[in-house]
């Protein structure tokens, strides 16, 4: 019954900026479940680079 933990990773800022512009034309939702990353990460890295 025990579970394994995600492993964390650290996206670089081109990366993070790629997903916010990515997010923009095809929808958060999407982008947030196929990098496994909350809704409000996204919107963190949305108001950084937006």
């Amino acid at each position: 019954m025990s579970q394994e933990k995600k492993k964390r990773t650290r996206k670089s800022a081109e990366k993070m900026a790629e997903l916010v512009l990515e997010a923009e034309s095809i929808g958060a939702t999407q982008v947030c479940r196929r990098e496994g990353i909350a809704h409000a990460q996204l919107s963190r890295w949305k108001q950084k680079f937006l």
